[in-house]
């Protein structure tokens, strides 16, 4: 779904948000970032390469809970057996 929204930066209240970040905030970095010749294209990209990033950190990070979980109830095991 896209909206667009044609709003002039003086109409914005100080406390008006996009996503829970300040509207006026997100404003400035976006022309800043356009003015370094940073396009949609280029953000998008880095989104997804984060997103990425993001989800390889979680998957290892479960795998290690699950691991050590696994191997702590086959330590309690062997101590109730003992």
């Amino acid at each position: 779904m896209k909206t667009w929204v044609k709003i002039e930066p003086y109409d914005l209240e100080d406390d008006d948000t996009i996503c829970g970040f300040n509207a006026r905030d997100l404003i400035l970095f976006a022309t800043a970032a356009r003015k370094m010749g940073i396009d949609d294209n280029d953000l998008a990209k880095f989104a997804r390469n984060t997103k990425s990033a993001y989800d390889f950190v979680i998957k290892e990070q479960q795998e290690a809970t699950t691991k050590a979980l696994r191997n702590l109830s086959v330590i309690e095991l062997g101590k109730v057996r003992k």
